[in-house]
């Protein structure tokens, strides 16, 4: 009778063991769960803290968890009880912002070089000069450069880009905006004057990058570097003639977020017609075959990045969308077909104008 009694309570005893030791298993696992559901769901909303739209999602979904803790916590006061609306909580933001659309901005630009149709040089109008992003490198090609076998589509392809990297590492520059080298003139370096975290990109990654470009090897001003956001990287496309290589591609991408600038070729025109005759005749005809034009398209787009779908409030965000426009702004002051014959028209009534005041 006593033996079965001692076993009895040896059973007993190993049940209540196996029990305890259960339920600090389970214990330990929930509190695992529901810390990971915690941390992710702070850093969520702490990557996203730019906007108020954030916190007016988390203020609705907050009031909704709380009161399921409660009422689950309440009726069962153990961490398991706390499990699934705490799930539930990271599951709902997450949905939230996944299925939030991402931002994306697009600028196009028209543009178009001027050349000698005999030797393929560029052709220097007094009263619409070249751009000086593009006068600082003309020098770097030697004359019989101009008449690759490539033609002249392709090298002006080249010029077009080369200019816009040296207007990036203008505009780019721990420098900008406490000097001008452009008639438009440079707002201050965006990341520096929001007090971003900031990193550079310097002259030996620029210039490998874009080796193949034929003038690459014409000095950059000021120093070649480009002031980006912390993680950005420099991705590029030197033009050619292979079909992949059909556009120039300036990119400058990060985790959040993607800033290109795509070239393309338009069009090439053999004696130009039209307004651009009567500028190299002086008004004395309608065409001149003595010159030809080239013409480009630019392209500037902005877009988020897919994980930027989990941070559409970005404390940045703002910021990457008014870079893009910034430099879409620059370009077009730059290299805009309409604003260079803008500034050719003030070129000629400030002429007016002093001949008047004479």
């Amino acid at each position: 009778m006593r033996g079965r009694n001692i076993r009895a309570l040896r059973a007993t005893l190993l049940s209540r063991v196996k029990k305890a030791r259960h339920t600090l298993q389970e214990s330990t696992f929930v509190r695992v769960v529901a810390a990971v559901a915690a941390v992710a769901f702070a850093w969520v909303v702490y990557e996203n803290l730019g906007s108020k739209d954030v916190w007016s999602a988390v203020q609705t979904l907050f009031i909704v968890i709380v009161g399921t803790y409660l009422a689950r916590g309440l009726r069962r006061r153990t961490l398991k009880g706390f499990v699934t609306p705490a799930l539930t909580m990271v599951a709902a933001v997450v949905l939230a912002f996944v299925f939030t659309p991402g931002v994306e901005k697009a600028y196009s630009i028209g543009t178009s070089f001027l050349y000698e149709t005999a030797t393929g040089k560029p052709a220097f109008i007094r009263l619409m000069p070249f751009q000086l992003e593009v006068q600082t490198i003309i020098g770097s090609l030697p004359d019989d450069g101009w008449k690759a076998k490539e033609g002249p589509a392709l090298i002006y392809h080249h010029l077009l880009q080369r200019a816009i990297l040296q207007y990036l590492v203008s505009q780019q520059s721990r420098r900008a905006g406490r000097m001008t080298t452009s008639v438009c003139g440079w707002d201050p370096e965006i990341w520096q004057d929001r007090g971003a975290s900031t990193a550079i990109i310097g002259a030996n990654e620029i210039e490998g990058t874009f080796a193949a470009n034929r003038f690459i090897s014409a000095q950059f001003f000021p120093s070649a570097q480009i002031v980006v956001p912390k993680g950005t990287k420099l991705v590029g496309v030197v033009p050619g003639v292979e079909p992949d290589r059909a556009q120039g591609v300036i990119q400058l991408t990060s985790p959040y977020f993607d800033l290109k600038i795509e070239t393309s070729f338009s069009s090439s025109i053999r004696g130009v017609q039209g307004n651009y005759a009567r500028l190299t005749t002086e008004g004395h005809a309608r065409v001149d075959e003595r010159y030809s034009l080239v013409e480009y398209g630019i392209g500037v787009s902005g877009r988020s990045r897919p994980l930027n779908r989990l941070f559409p409030y970005h404390p940045n965000a703002t910021t990457y969308i008014d870079w893009t426009q910034q430099i879409a702004k620059n370009l077009t002051c730059i290299f805009e077909e309409k604003e260079r014959w803008k500034f050719m028209v003030d070129q000629l009534n400030f002429r007016h104008l002093l001949r008047a005041t004479e």
